[in-house]
């Protein structure tokens, strides 16, 4: 049994003669946990504050007609804050028992308040505790496991140099970014455990994701479609003149339109898009001068939004996978975004390289908005058109279009990591904010590989054997963030 005494942080003999005593670091670790204490509370009467404004808006904008369901809706916003609350209240005593406590013959084990490590093991999962805790079964977690490529172990080369198995940080990761709950809960509930180290094996796994598969749904990410352009094409197409409009005279349905465009002619192979995920304001707590606080959190801030975050260009196939992303500021346009880019000019080489040339010089091209500008590879939709043909082409082609929407509410109700806007923060850990966000595409992308549960053109994605196949040597990512930390 290990023997745990106080430390006598007021005793007046300096810690050079006695064992007990707090050294100079030790004094102010603690002055570090009463700012944080500070800060807690701060926080705790802005997300009260915030959690009341949204209650203010609903009520307005509902008159009273949904009283039951706004009312569930808030109480689940106050139980995740004081959820995070609980976090970090218990992640700073863990901190504070470091300081203050000492053992006598060995180090204590710090996180005694927590059960044992288990559940570090996919084998040690039934199927039902696997769908629950990741949104997989048993044998899909190891086809994931394995198709990831995650190591055997990683090792912090920097800090206190930890080292963790890799199976465990890969499930680590997936309970987060599946469930979005605290470290003390996933710590308390599910695997046990100092929680501190769950930091280490999400960002070792974001890492390695990014590091591994960037060109797989970002950069030269397109390249791999190549060989689908034309069935996707055609599955578009498909759906475009097999569906029908519901023309209204006088608000009553007077008949149904058909919309047809020769199939040789038709571009269009996928959608094009842009959707805000929030952060935290970067640069709020940080002591700098000269005003710079206000630019960088002006940087990332939207007027349109009302918050800080970041905005991620997506283009969507119609077998249900991103084919290309691009991160930026949330401030920038969606037409600011697509030149930042350069995904017009990218598309534009990729098929003239490969003589993908259609009839009358056309090139295969993406459907978006009517805000992004007309290029040979992105086509928004048709503006001021008095042309009946094309104005029933706009509304068949936006109906398509939605699906999109569909695909961004099922990504952001799978991956509810990213829902903790707290956690997001730009300015100190931005690279791993950004990577993290990366990341959650590649999941749904493997998601969908896995259990297709997108089906809007009857158009089947890859196996995951096929999207991510072992023995396919991958080029690594360009080097984005050097001179950022």
């Amino acid at each position: 049994m290990v023997d745990i005494a106080l430390r006598l942080s007021r005793r007046a003999t300096n810690f050079l003669y006695r064992y007990d005593s707090l050294r100079n670091n030790q004094l102010y670790d603690l002055e570090q946990a009463l700012d944080v204490v500070e800060q807690l509370q701060v926080f705790s009467f802005l997300s009260t504050m915030s959690i009341a404004n949204s209650i203010r808006i609903q009520l307005h904008n509902d008159n009273g007609t949904n009283l039951h369901s706004i009312l569930n809706v808030i109480q689940e916003a106050i139980l995740v804050e004081l959820g995070w609350l609980v976090c970090l209240s218990e992640l700073l005593l863990l901190e504070v028992e470091d300081t203050i406590y000492f053992s006598i013959h060995a180090r204590p084990t710090p996180a005694a308040r927590f059960p044992p490590i288990h559940h570090n093991r996919i084998d040690l999962f039934h199927d039902e505790d696997a769908d629950e805790f990741f949104g997989y079964s048993v044998s899909n977690l190891h086809r994931l496991h394995l198709h990831w490529r995650i190591p055997i172990s990683f090792t912090n080369q920097g800090g206190n140099g930890m080292h963790m198995n890799g199976e465990e940080c890969f499930l680590l990761y997936l309970c987060f970014i599946r469930k979005g709950e605290p470290y003390t809960t996933m710590a308390q509930l599910r695997f046990g455990g100092d929680p501190r180290r769950f930091s280490f094996a999400i960002h070792a796994i974001v890492q390695h994701l990014y590091d591994t598969f960037y060109h797989k749904i970002s950069g030269n990410s397109m390249q791999q479609w190549l060989p689908s352009i034309h069935a996707f094409r055609y599955a578009i197409w498909e759906k475009l003149v097999n569906g029908f409009i519901v023309e209204m005279e006088h608000g009553q349905p007077v008949h149904l339109v058909h919309v047809y465009t020769p199939v040789e002619n038709f571009t269009i192979f996928g959608f094009l898009d842009d959707t805000g995920i929030q952060t935290a304001a970067p640069g709020r707590d940080a002591q700098r001068h000269n005003l710079f606080a206000p630019d960088v959190q002006r940087a990332f801030y939207s007027r349109y939004f009302r918050h800080h975050g970041l905005k991620v260009q997506t283009v969507l196939l119609p077998n249900g996978l991103f084919g290309s992303i691009y991160i930026a500021s949330l401030r920038n346009n969606d037409n600011g975004i697509l030149n930042m880019s350069q995904l017009g000019s990218y598309l534009q080489d990729m098929f003239r390289d490969n003589n993908m040339i259609l009839p009358g010089g056309h090139l295969p091209a993406v459907y978006a908005d009517g805000i992004f500008a007309r290029l040979p590879c992105v086509v928004p939709r048709h503006r001021n058109t008095h042309d009946v043909q094309w104005q029933r082409i706009n509304t068949r082609m936006a109906s398509l279009c939605e699906s999109i929407e569909h695909v961004y509410a099922h990504h952001s109700n799978l991956c509810r990591g990213l829902h903790q806007w707290e956690r997001l923060r730009l300015y100190r850990t931005g690279e791993d904010t950004t990577k993290l966000v990366f990341s959650s595409f590649l999941y749904w992308n493997s998601m969908q590989c896995i259990y297709q549960t997108f089906n809007e053109f009857n158009v089947r994605p890859p196996s995951l054997e096929e999207y991510l196949p072992l023995h396919v040597d991958l080029e690594g990512p360009p080097h984005l963030f050097e001179g950022i930390h």
